[in-house]
């Protein structure tokens, strides 16, 4: 059960980030235009079900494959970083 809850805190911390930086920068700010799309057609509501449904969908792959644990983490880990890295740049 551990290895969900780590996938699950990487990935709240990725969209809680990516949140703030949204506050901050606007949706112009987003380099990824698949999140900006969303954004445009489905709102703050549109990332948050996205990225939601990812991170479980991730933390159901790595309770089923252990090995799944550091990638699926890492991507949360990474996107936190690169959002705090704006924000602090800004």
């Amino acid at each position: 059960m551990t290895r969900p809850l780590i996938v699950a805190v990487a990935h709240g911390l990725d969209l809680l980030t990516f949140l703030l930086a949204l506050g901050t920068f606007g949706i112009g700010g987003e380099a990824n235009g698949f999140m900006h799309t969303i954004y445009v057609q489905a709102g703050q509501g549109g990332i948050v079900a996205l990225k939601t449904s990812g991170a479980a969908s991730l933390a159901l792959i790595s309770q089923l494959r252990g090995w799944a644990l550091v990638p699926a983490a890492a991507a949360g880990i990474l996107g936190a970083a690169v959002n705090i890295l704006a924000l602090r740049l800004a």
